[in-house]
């Protein structure tokens, strides 16, 4: 899982010691236990504000394992119905139609995301 904000990146998995990714603190933490809004609360018991979640599983959708409630973004063997779960869940990366889909529901997320912006100012 990775976790972005402009001050930090978590990373749960392989982290190479130089990255263009790397920004300027870097910080392992445990398992999610709950977001809420803006917090994510840790099995630790840390809690931390992020602006954004993005979540990376790689080749093979684990999503249906580890989300409580999937049933509006996907069906039971993971296969995505919707890019825009509730609750503010966005799906990228899941795109049968490859590259070209995956731009599609990535432009469609980042206007999402400037509406319900505009609409909390």
């Amino acid at each position: 899982i990775h976790v972005l904000t402009r001050e930090m990146r978590i990373n749960e998995y392989h982290n190479p010691k130089k990255s263009h990714f790397t920004l300027k603190y870097q910080k392992v933490l445990p398992g999610i236990l709950e977001i809420k809004e803006h917090t994510v609360m840790f099995d630790n018991g840390d809690e931390h504000q992020f602006q954004a979640i993005i979540f990376a599983t790689g080749y093979k959708n684990i999503a249906t394992k580890w989300l409580k409630d999937y049933s509006s973004i996907f069906l039971q063997d993971g296969t995505l119905i919707n890019w825009k779960g509730e609750n503010g869940l966005y799906c990228a990366g899941f795109s049968k139609r490859g590259i070209a889909g995956i731009s599609m529901v990535a432009r469609a997320i980042a206007d999402d995301l400037k509406i319900v912006r505009r609409d909390k100012i």
